[in-house]
């Protein structure tokens, strides 16, 4: 009987130390969608194929925990005239004939 509960008990601690394991491996991606990231899924990408390399994983942990850029907003307002401006060419020509 003590052998099967030290076997249980072998499984459920090595389970638990996979667990915390992967969470840690993923821990960019964690905080990247935590942080609502633009690029979360980038981040996930690069630390589920190349996070074993520490330097990716660091680049990745950096990436997911810095701010992401402002986005800038540009407007273009399009004035149409319905006719000739008194200013073009066109107005000129027929005021002269």
């Amino acid at each position: 009987m003590d052998d099967f509960i030290g076997g249980i008990l072998g499984i459920v601690i090595l389970l638990i130390f996979m667990v915390v394991g992967i969470a840690f491996y993923l821990l960019p991606a964690i905080i990247g969608f935590v942080r609502k990231k633009d690029n979360a899924i980038s981040i996930l990408l690069l630390n589920l194929f190349l996070g074993w390399s520490l330097i990716a994983w660091v680049v990745a942990l950096v990436w997911a925990t810095t701010k992401d850029s402002s986005q800038q907003q540009v407007i273009i307002q399009n004035h149409h005239a319905s006719g000739p401006t008194s200013g073009s060419a066109e107005s000129n020509s027929s005021e002269e004939g």
